[in-house]
C-alpha cells in the first residue's frame, strides 16, 4: 500500500505490531499525540507534499485504556489532503458500527475467540494486497475449522454485542468511577508491584485481569476487559 516515497500518520498509542508492519513497509512514519487530531492535520500539511502517499494509521477502541479514536474527524481530514485511513479493529470489532475508513483490519482472536486476522476494504484494494501483500502470500492459510469456528461467532455474536458495554457501565457505577467509553475499564495504580499484587489476588478470587506496565503502557494499570460470557455471573 506504501512504501519509501510514502508517508505513515500513526497515533502515539497504536499497537505494537501496526507499528512494525509501518516500519516494514519503508515509508516516513510521523507519530502524532494520541487521538489528536490537530496533531496530525499540523503534520500533514508540514510533510504531505514531500511524499506520493499518506497513509493515516488509528485504532477505533485503544486496547490499553479502552478509548475511543476521533475516527470521523481522521477520515475527514483524510479526504483534505488526498489520504487513505486504515483502522485497526481489534479491540473493537462488533462495538463500534463506522464504515467510512478505506482499509479496517481485525483479530478473530478476541471477540471471536478464534484465530488470524481479517482486512476489509474495496474489491480493487483487497485484490492488490492478494497479490501484493508478501506476508499474507507466504504463509500457511487457516484451517477451514478455524474459518467455520470464527463464522459461527459471528452468528452468535450477533445476540450478545450489548453485553460487554452494559457490564462496563454497571460496573463503573457501582464503583463510583466514571463512565466507560468502551468494555475496557483501566484502574490506575501508584506502582508496578501494586499492580502485578492486585492481579495475583483476583487471579485467586477466581478474577482474571491484567497487568499492564511499562513500557507496555506510561503507567502501571489493571485492564478490566467485559465479556458476554460474565453476563449470568455478578458484577
Amino acid at each position: 500500500m506504501v512504501g519509501r516515497h510514502d508517508m505513515i500518520l500513526a497515533d502515539k498509542f497504536i499497537h505494537a505490531s501496526s507499528l512494525d508492519g509501518a516500519r516494514l513497509s519503508g515509508a516516513t512514519i510521523y507519530r502524532f499525540t494520541h487521538n489528536n487530531v490537530d496533531h496530525c492535520m499540523q503534520l500533514i500539511s508540514k510533510y504531505r507534499e514531500l511524499h506520493d502517499n499518506c497513509l493515516i494509521l488509528l485504532e477505533n477502541i485503544y486496547g490499553v485504556d479502552g478509548d475511543l479514536a476521533p475516527v470521523d474527524e481522521f477520515i475527514q481530514l483524510a479526504k483534505e489532503w488526498n489520504a487513505w485511513v486504515i483502522v485497526d479493529t481489534a479491540h473493537g470489532f462488533g462495538m463500534l458500527s463506522s464504515l467510512q475508513a478505506d482499509i479496517y483490519v481485525g483479530t478473530l482472536s478476541k471477540a471471536m475467540g478464534a484465530l488470524g486476522g481479517f482486512v476489509c476494504s474495496s474489491k480493487i484494494t483487497i485484490e492488490y494486497l492478494l497479490n501484493k501483500s508478501r506476508s499474507f502470500i507466504y504463509t500457511t492459510a487457516l484451517p477451514p475449522a478455524i474459518i467455520a469456528a470464527a463464522s459461527a461467532s459471528i452468528d452468535l455474536f450477533k445476540s450478545y454485542a450489548e453485553i460487554p458495554m452494559r457490564l462496563a457501565k454497571e460496573f463503573c457505577k457501582i464503583m463510583e468511577l466514571p463512565e466507560p467509553q468502551s468494555h475496557i475499564v483501566p484502574l490506575i495504580m501508584e506502582d508496578v508491584r501494586s499492580v502485578i499484587l492486585a492481579e495475583q489476588a483476583l487471579a485467586e478470587r477466581g478474577i482474571l485481569v491484567s497487568a499492564i506496565r511499562p513500557p507496555t503502557a506510561p503507567t502501571p494499570r489493571l485492564r478490566l476487559t467485559f465479556t458476554a460470557a460474565q453476563a449470568n455471573r455478578r458484577t
